[in-house]
């Protein structure tokens, strides 16, 4: 397992590393992916982190929901997408992490790199 973190991104850079994501699973047939709202969520402890499996093509839209409820804050609360073989995050500090055994990984760190967000390896254990 490999985990790649950017620098902290601006509002639009996150929501487009999402759609990049979103469109990458699609293409690779995926077409559902577990969802979670973890750190600085406003749910209670007990309530983080409980998987929400959700349709790919809708996910931009709960974002939005939830936001609009108040549950979290794209960029402030941690929001963790889960296929299979990948887990992509938009962290609480901004920022976004990609982590998993999924080709996707290597693509996701060659288009940070070009992006210039600065990727950097936090974890890798293979």
């Amino acid at each position: 397992m490999i985990e790649y973190r950017t620098k902290p991104l601006s509002r639009k850079q996150l929501f487009d590393e999402l759609a990049y994501v979103i469109r990458a699973l699609r293409d690779i047939g995926s077409t559902e992916c577990k969802l979670m709202f973890g750190w600085d969520s406003n749910l209670p402890v007990d309530d983080m982190w409980k998987d929400m499996v959700i349709p790919i093509e809708n996910i931009v839209s709960y974002l939005a929901q939830s936001e609009g409820q108040g549950t979290i804050t794209v960029g402030r609360s941690d929001v963790i997408v889960n296929d299979s073989n990948l887990e992509f995050v938009l962290c609480h500090e901004s920022d976004v992490h990609v982590s998993g055994n999924s080709d996707l990984v290597a693509t996701l760190l060659e288009r940070w790199a070009s992006c210039d967000y600065a990727p950097y390896c936090l974890k890798d254990e293979r």
